[in-house]
C-alpha cells in the first residue's frame, strides 16, 4: 500500500500462505519471486536475503520460587509452550538435547496463548517457553502473569550457550534480550543476556534482476519510517 501510495517503481502482489514452511515450498516451487521465510523451516537454497524482519528470542520464563537457574533445572518441571508450532516443537528439542535433558524428564504442556496464560495465573506451570521479539506480549504475559511468591518475581532463563548451539545448527541465531526490556524499575532483566533466536527475513531468488532487488530494497529502508506508522513491526526491519 504505502508503494503504491508513494507511486514507486515496484508493486508487491501477496500470496497468502499458511505459514513459514508454505512460503517456502511456493519459492521453491517457482510460484513466487520474493517471500517471507523463517531462518529455521525449509529455508530454500536459491534464497538470497534481502532484510530481515524481525528476530524471534529464544527463552524460557521461569515460576517465582522454582530454583530454576539453568536448562536442566528443567527437569521434572511442567513447561508451557504455545501449539500447534511444530518448528518451535524442534527447537526445544535441540535446546534439550545440547543440555543433555531427555524429552521424557520434561512435562510439556501444549495450548493456547489464552490457556498458556490461564495455566500460569492458576500456578500450573514451572515454566513458559517462548519464541518472539522481546516486544511481543506472549513473554511479558508470562513474566507478569506469574504471581509473585514470597515476594519473589519470575525469571528469565535465556539459551547461555547460544553462540554454541548456532555453530550446530546455523540456521539459528542470536540475540541480544536487552536490560529492561520486561519491566524498568528495577529493570528486568537487570543486565542485557544474549540468547538463541530465528529470523523472519525477506528473501528473494537470487535469478531476480539485481536491479529490481536493489530498487526494492532501497525503497523497504527509506519508507520503514512511514510503513511503521501503520504497522510499528516495521521499526524490527534489518539489513541483514
Amino acid at each position: 500500500q504505502t508503494l503504491q501510495r508513494e507511486k514507486a517503481s515496484l508493486r508487491l502482489k501477496l500470496v497468502p500462505t499458511e505459514g513459514a514452511g508454505a512460503s517456502a515450498k511456493a519459492f521453491e516451487d517457482n510460484k513466487v519471486d520474493l517471500a517471507v521465510v523463517r531462518s529455521d523451516v525449509a529455508m530454500p537454497e536459491q534464497a538470497a536475503t534481502v532484510a530481515i524482519l524481525r528476530r524471534d528470542m529464544i527463552y524460557f520464563v521461569t515460576k517465582p520460587g522454582a530454583k530454576i537457574g539453568k536448562i536442566a533445572d528443567l527437569r521434572g518441571k511442567v513447561i508451557g509452550s504455545i501449539a500447534p508450532r511444530p518448528p518451535n516443537d524442534i527447537i526445544l528439542d535441540r535446546i534439550f538435547a545440547h543440555y543433555g535433558v531427555k524429552p521424557s524428564e520434561v512435562d510439556v504442556m501444549r495450548g493456547t496463548q489464552q490457556e498458556i496464560a490461564q495455566a500460569v495465573h492458576d500456578g500450573r506451570l514451572d515454566a513458559v517457553f517462548v519464541v518472539a521479539p522481546a516486544s511481543d506480549r506472549m513473554g511479558r504475559m508470562a513474566y507478569q502473569g506469574f504471581p509473585k511468591t514470597d515476594g519473589k518475581e519470575a525469571g528469565i532463563l535465556p539459551i547461555t550457550e547460544a553462540e554454541a548451539i548456532v555453530e550446530q545448527y546455523p540456521t539459528f541465531d542470536t540475540a541480544e534480550l536487552v536490560r529492561g526490556a520486561f519491566e524498568g524499575d528495577p529493570p528486568r532483566p537487570d543486565e542485557d543476556v544474549t540468547t538463541l533466536a530465528v529470523s523472519h527475513r525477506l528473501v528473494a531468488r537470487r535469478t531476480l534482476d539485481d536491479t529490481i532487488v536493489s530498487e526494492l530494497t532501497r525503497l523497504l529502508f527509506s519508507l520503514r519510517l512511514t510503513i511503521a506508522a501503520e504497522a510499528s513491526a516495521a521499526n524490527d526491519i534489518a539489513l541483514p
